[in-house]
């Protein structure tokens, strides 16, 4: 790979390099990846408050108004809860899988910054992936419902139903799959060395 991109979902700095990594695919870069880690490992299920670190968050996210490009849109404040990004990793090795890496790294990051959600729970990864999967209504106004096509999956989806519903972390919060579990290792052994 030309470019990889190790990012956690906590950090505001990474989702800025996650803007720039859509807008270089945009532009037609080859071979351009994320990988997924974790900052603070320690964190920690039930999360931490902001609030708790507010000059730190502060000193952050005015760095990165200031590294924002025009229509770029940053977080100008940060979640409410820091949450343990474990589930969330999990669950970006495992659509990595299934095709749909992308898709999922984006809504993640949304459900953090934008949304404000707390991601630590498996419980609520499992519902972001699923509504990635069956959006409450389509743009034309019509509700999807499991026996219709899925809007992202155009059939990618490597295993069962289960994951279509947002089945890609275990109830523990790791990956599903061996192949998930050694991605999440490699991924964070890279990160460090």
């Amino acid at each position: 790979m030309a470019y990889v991109v190790y990012g956690d979902f906590n950090c505001p700095y990474s989702y800025l390099a996650s803007l720039r990594m859509d807008e270089l695919v945009r532009q037609g870069a080859p071979d351009v990846g994320w990988r997924a880690v974790e900052h603070d490992p320690r964190l920690p299920l039930t999360g931490s408050p902001s609030g708790a670190a507010a000059d730190e968050w502060a000193r952050e996210l005015r760095e990165i108004a200031d590294l924002a490009r025009p229509g770029e849109a940053v977080p100008d404040a940060p979640p409410p809860v820091v949450s343990n990004t474990g589930a969330a990793v999990a669950a970006y090795a495992e659509a990595l899988t299934d095709g749909l890496a992308d898709e999922v790294r984006r809504a993640l990051f949304r459900a953090i910054w934008v949304q404000g959600r707390h991601v630590g729970s498996p419980y609520e990864i499992r519902r972001i992936v699923a509504e990635l999967m069956y959006p409450r209504t389509l743009p034309d106004g019509h509700r999807y419902g499991p026996d219709l096509p899925m809007p992202v999956d155009a059939g990618r989806v490597a295993a069962g139903t289960e994951r279509r519903f947002g089945a890609t972390v275990s109830v523990l919060g790791g990956p599903l799959t061996v192949t998930g579990q050694r991605r999440v290792e490699r991924w964070r052994a890279e990160w460090r060395t």
